[in-house]
């Protein structure tokens, strides 16, 4: 279940020259009539405990907050149990009704041979949601989360979470990319998995270099993205955030985390925010 929730990225070109220069995933907010800064971090949803490392800044600045934003809201017990009826397919649809027998196949084998349940059992399953079982087998461990570490954080401060979305909408978001894609896309994932198991090394490398240009530079390339969807999956979600989080910075310091692909290029936050007339500089 933590996996599904976690499935669910123009200035002047000074501007943009220094926000790909930079390579940081934690910025600082401040200017704008802001008495206390706030701060905005790009996390990666999944990544193996050997290279999980939370940065002694990031822990100064989340002492220095009074919230914290996640793209979800994990303390909305309500909210997390609506998503058990959303990731189930709609109308009797099983993934039958999109792949041919051999590329269903294919799923069920895998599925059966790793987490030891096949498409007889978790065919009705919406095909972002059979992408979150997938990860595990594919990178070869139990992985952490940053956003579940930042909400542990917050409750260990007493500090409220809050969400930029509810996951309805998050989730409805994958209503809105042709399910036969969604499906077609784990099936070349299972045909290819020495290819997307380096790939996936490549981005954890990237992150861990904090270099945000690079991981938009991979995700723009990947075969396994959803190529097309760039605005509705991410530039629309920035622009919907910017007004939220102008508002909750204004009223108390700050701490927003998310996914890191929502940060650089034109439309990404920290060029959105510079346009809003705030300071955004990278805490090194």
């Amino acid at each position: 279940m933590k996996n599904i929730i976690l499935l669910i990225v123009i200035l002047s070109g000074f501007l943009n020259c220094f926000a790909q220069n930079e390579k940081s995933l934690l910025w600082e907010i401040s200017g704008n009539g802001l008495e206390n800064p706030s701060y905005l971090y790009g996390t990666i949803h999944f990544i193996c405990p050997d290279d999980f490392n939370m940065d002694e800044s990031i822990k100064l600045a989340f002492e220095e907050v009074e919230q914290l934003y996640l793209e979800i809201d994990f303390d909305d017990q309500a909210m997390l149990a609506e998503m058990q009826s959303l990731m189930i397919m709609q109308n009797g649809k099983s993934v039958s009704d999109f792949l041919s027998h051999e590329e269903s196949e294919k799923l069920d084998q895998f599925f059966k041979s790793n987490i030891g349940a096949g498409l007889a059992q978790l065919g009705t399953i919406k095909p972002f949601a059979l992408m979150s079982l997938m990860i595990r087998p594919l990178i070869g461990c139990e992985p952490k989360s940053f956003d579940l570490e930042f909400a542990e954080m917050a409750g260990k401060n007493q500090i409220e979470i809050l969400g930029l979305e509810t996951a309805a909408y998050q989730l409805s978001l994958f209503d809105s990319i042709p399910y036969n894609l969604q499906y077609e896309m784990l099936v070349e994932l299972v045909e290819n998995k020495d290819d997307g198991i380096k790939e996936f090394d490549e981005m954890v490398k990237a992150y861990k270099e904090k270099d945000l240009d690079a991981l938009a530079n991979m995700m723009d390339d990947s075969e396994w993205d959803y190529n097309g969807y760039e605005d509705l999956l991410i530039y629309n979600r920035n622009k919907n955030w910017i007004p939220l989080i102008e508002k909750a910075v204004q009223e108390m310091p700050t701490f927003i985390a998310v996914g890191s692909g929502h940060l650089p290029e034109e439309e990404g936050l920290i060029i959105l925010l510079r346009e809003a007339g705030y300071n955004v500089k990278p805490v090194l």
